[in-house]
């Protein structure tokens, strides 16, 4: 068939080495693993025929695996010492054979080709495997990562076991882990910019684009908050509810299975989202969120696991299967069951065969089945909540679910503007469809705050949105949630997003988004201490939520609380052990927290376990290590690596010759440095006229200006960069602008407001802290001076 959909192959991929490790931990080598002795049972594979394994046995007795001369095996799947006849091979072969089975899952091709099997065997031995992205861009650098590693030559330098490799593809063959990624997943190319740092702008870029990972990670838990639908089966009750109607029941919808083709999984995933959304609005229920719900995506754990790690009572799964027909009616079958885990008992079952114009109403039914199975008294309100029908135009609603999906992707410019188009169709097709003009809306703001699209017009258009849906669905708490979004993204107006949310809180009280939001502007405000409460209280309601750790974490190093803040990355690393830029800011909290570049080094190192070594996020992490050790040599071969497209972050806009300039000053190559920074420079006021209000372009071009020995213009650049985003304003951001400023005038040669600048960015919370002074090359201008060293001494 050739390769499969990545999700799929990892997914496989699991399975069988799950199996591999049962078989190992009895003393079994299979020998001869391959595509025609893995077999699909449902949805699982299952690892068959062991004859090899018998065979080996019966000819050499009771010591299996240690007579010269025995290969048995399939010449393209054999490791090189099977191949080579060797007597020592051990359960390591079947590691190799796993690597070509998931190298030809991924890219349809064998790792070795050849027309004899003597041909195979002998590359099998001497040659090395082109990388799988080289085959196929689309896939993972972590899943890459994990199958050459399979493939290495010598045994020692693979995995040393399947029970040791089982965790990374358990990782990644979820959403969470980077298959299809989530709201929080972002990461890949654009999203993987924003762990870029350069010598002289670490401010906005080394330390400060912690928070695009942040921000973006944490915006996407609500980015699209999506509005509940409506919907009913022939119910099967197999069981009583709870029979308390005061306690408040928490309760996780994990993703609904997909059983139609791989491309309608985006619809499954709609009736996943839009359940949950609909069940948050019920008082006397605690409904964990989206995010954290998706990382049991095609899980293998119990229920009663799942109830224990998430401290839910009762789990809601399902299936979902949607024929479409060219009369353009379509059918759709929805299989709910509602478990309680404390017995692991069915409390309820339906089945839902309707047709699809009739979702919405199955949406509702299974809704308010589940508010009556756990004895849930509801208000009026709620119930017309649980009851909506959007939209009666199915064409306009697919329009919707495909702008979900693109939303949800990994973070980049074109899935962003992609989830627009979507939502803005399916608002053609139906006009009244408030959910639409409402996605439009949330889409184009967060377009806007991220600098994909920093002009007026989109917020004017997020805005027009926002009227739009008001008119439709006047007082709905999820059109006044996005209004709180609108007021906060595009303009920081903190007292009417803060306004919104409390009427949102007052009536869908059980809204992880709206705890996360409140946290988000408390930052912002400079109330780091009630950001850091509230943050807590919505980890409590998920606490396997990632996005929630991390945004703890960000908090505790901006208040520099850095055992805080490592405890809560570590729980990151531990939920998504895929993700690079977790180790990356790991190793910073660890530099400022021990004053040590050895112990931010030791996380570095530790994360090539879980990560790529080509991920953007590593080369970034490294590069800024590079720099902090004076190693230039080695700065530049990773800035040769990097992608010269790769220029866009949150906090800063970084061409890739500025980068390049910056280390060639730093080694001493004024002439090179110059030709790279007049580049730049016309890059960034090319931006500029664009986007004449982006501090993100001010504060690169400030020290672009510095460089040339055009000081007068560094000054006002970066003073631009600070008037537009004032602490006073933007307690987060605010202080990486001043930071970037004290750079700018120290290259200018105005020791002293530099050095006023530092003062203010030490004294208040933020991500810098005097080990950054201590060890950067950018302030080395400044070792002598006394003020600074009072200042660096901390």
């Amino acid at each position: 068939e050739g390769e499969l959909p990545v999700p799929e192959a990892a997914r496989l991929l699991r399975d069988v080495v799950d199996a591999l490790a049962a078989a190992h931990a009895k003393g079994i080598v299979h020998r001869d693993i391959k595509p025609e002795n893995v077999m699909l049972s449902g949805h699982h594979a299952m690892v068959t025929d062991f004859g090899v394994a018998k065979a080996v046995s019966e000819a050499t007795g009771r010591h299996p695996l240690t007579t010269k001369g025995v290969a048995l095996g399939t010449p393209a799947y054999m490791a090189p010492e099977q191949a080579a006849g060797e007597p020592n091979v051990d359960h390591r072969a079947d590691i190799y054979a796993v690597g070509v089975l998931g190298y030809e899952l991924l890219t349809g091709l064998p790792p070795f080709s050849g027309s004899t099997a003597q041909q195979i065997l002998t590359a099998q031995v001497i040659e090395s495997p082109r990388p799988v992205r080289e085959h196929r861009e689309s896939v993972p650098p972590t899943l890459e990562a994990i199958v050459m590693r399979c493939l290495e030559k010598k045994p020692a330098d693979r995995w040393q076991s399947a029970e040791e490799m089982l965790p990374h593809l358990e990782a990644v063959a979820t959403a969470s882990g980077g298959m299809t990624p989530t709201d929080l997943l972002p990461v890949t190319k654009t999203d993987r910019k924003r762990r870029s740092f350069l010598p002289w702008i670490l401010a906005p870029v080394a330390l400060a684009v912690v928070a695009f990972a942040v921000a973006w990670w944490g915006g996407r838990e609500t980015a699209g908050p999506r509005a509940p639908a409506a919907g009913g089966p022939t119910r099967a009750a197999t069981g009583s509810g709870a029979p308390s109607a005061t306690r408040r029941h928490m309760i996780v919808v994990l993703p609904f299975e997909n059983l139609g083709a791989p491309d309608d999984a985006y619809f499954a995933d709609g009736v996943t989202e839009e359940l949950t959304s609909r069940l948050a609005m019920v008082s006397g229920i605690g409904v964990i969120s989206r995010t954290t719900a998706v990382q049991y995506r095609n899980t293998t754990k119990t229920v009663k696991q799942i109830g224990e790690e998430l401290g839910v009572d009762y789990v809601l799964e399902g299936t979902v299967r949607w024929a479409r027909s060219t009369t353009g009616a379509g059918q759709v079958r929805v299989t709910p069951q509602l478990i309680r885990v404390a017995d692991d008992s069915h409390v309820w079952t339906g089945t839902y065969d309707r047709e699809l114009r009739d979702i919405f109403q199955i949406q509702s039914e299974m809704a308010l089945s589940v508010v009556e199975e756990l004895n849930v008294a509801l208000a009026e309100r709620q119930r017309q909540l649980l009851s909506e029908r959007p939209t009666e135009n199915m064409e306009a609603y697919d329009y919707y679910l495909r702008g979900n999906d693109y939303s949800t992707r990994t973070y980049t410019a074109e899935n962003l503007l992609q989830a627009v188009a979507m939502y803005q169709k399916a608002a053609e097709l139906d006009p009244a469809f408030w959910w639409a003009h409402m996605a439009v809306a949330m889409e184009d703001s967060w377009i806007y705050s991220v600098g994909v699209d920093h002009t007026p017009a989109r917020c004017a258009g997020s805005r027009e949105a926002l009227e739009r849906a008001t008119v439709l669905a006047p007082g709905h708490p999820y059109v006044r949630r996005s209004w709180a979004w609108y007021h906060y993204r595009c303009f920081l107006n903190y007292g009417l997003a803060l306004a919104e949310l409390d009427s949102v809180a007052a009536e869908v009280p059980n809204d992880p988004g709206v705890l996360q939001l409140r946290s988000y502007i408390e930052r912002r405000q400079g109330k780091f201490d009630e950001s850091a409460s509230h943050g807590e209280q919505a980890l409590v309601l998920n606490p396997r939520d990632a996005t929630g750790a991390l945004q703890l974490a960000l908090t505790y190093d901006c208040l520099r609380r850095y055992r805080d803040a490592r405890r809560h990355l570590e729980t990151v690393a531990r939920l998504r052990p895929a993700f690079a830029d977790t180790y990356a800011w790991l190793a910073e909290v660890m530099l400022k927290a021990t004053g040590s570049v050895d112990s931010a080094l030791a996380v570095m190192q530790a994360s090539s376990v879980y990560t790529a070594p080509d991920d953007p996020g590593i080369i970034t992490s490294w590069l800024y290590f590079d720099l902090v050790r004076r190693d230039y040599d080695s700065a530049l071969r990773r800035i040769a690596r990097m992608d010269p497209s790769e220029t866009e972050f949150q906090d800063a806009v970084i061409p890739v010759p500025y980068r390049r300039a910056q280390v060639e000053d730093l080694m001493g190559r004024r002439e090179a440095a110059r030709r790279d920074y007049e580049e730049a420079r016309a890059f960034l006021e090319a931006r500029l006229k664009e986007q004449p209000e982006d501090a993100r372009l001010y504060t690169t071009l400030g020290q672009v200006y510095a460089a040339l020995g055009r000081r007068e213009d560094a000054r006002r650049a970066s003073t631009r960069a600070v008037s537009l985003v004032p602490t006073s304003k933007d307690a987060l951001a605010g202080p990486s602008y001043e930071y970037d400023r004290a750079v700018t005038l120290t290259m200018v040669g105005d020791t002293a407001t530099a050095l006023d600048a530092l003062e203010r960015v030490l004294a208040v919370p933020s991500y810098f802290d005097p080990v950054n002074l201590r060890v950067e090359p950018w302030w080395d201008p400044l070792r002598d001076n006394p003020r600074f060293r009072r200042l660096a001494g901390g």
